[in-house]
């Protein structure tokens, strides 16, 4: 299900080049207005870096906070600083990693789900996640997070494009 996001070596290789989360937000703030696609793929090496200093290894965990990461980024495009996530942090903080991505996801759609995919990010919504491992949620959440992706989803169930 990842998004795709095709990049030349040359362009892969700049951005593999890029070692913190704040260069890559640097990096993709540079080429945002004539490279979107280039800029979705530094933030997307960006939320990869965060997860790789917090030492998460478990894919759950990578997916859960990458989807909490990836929210923050979408807050940093929005009002043009770094915020914290913090219905979503706190989400989490209450009801623990699952119990938090299934109340979020059980809620009503809200813009920021928007904001995800004009970011190129629409696979780290946690809708995304609990597809990814719908083992550890309840089938109530599974369907709900298959219907509100259902635009978005080929007949395979996979990410389609999006123009």
């Amino acid at each position: 299900m990842p998004q795709s996001n095709p990049v030349n070596p040359e362009d892969a290789n700049r951005i593999a080049r890029l070692k913190t989360r704040l260069e890559c937000v640097q990096f993709a703030k540079n080429v945002e207005v004539t490279r979107p696609d280039l800029a979705a793929v530094a933030r997307r090496h960006g939320i990869e870096l965060l997860l790789n200093e917090q030492g998460l290894t478990d894919p759950l965990l990578r997916d859960i906070w990458g989807g909490v990461y990836a929210h923050e980024e979408v807050l940093y495009l929005k009002h043009k600083k770094h915020l914290k996530a913090n219905h979503t942090r706190k989400a989490i903080q209450n009801h623990g990693e699952i119990g938090g991505v299934e109340a979020i996801v059980l809620a009503p759609g809200t813009e920021g789900f928007g904001r995800m995919r004009d970011a190129g990010l629409l696979d780290r919504t946690f809708e995304f996640v609990v597809l990814r491992h719908p083992e550890h949620f309840k089938p109530t959440v599974v369907s709900t997070a298959s219907q509100k992706l259902k635009p978005w989803l080929d007949e395979s169930g996979d990410l389609a494009a999006i123009n």
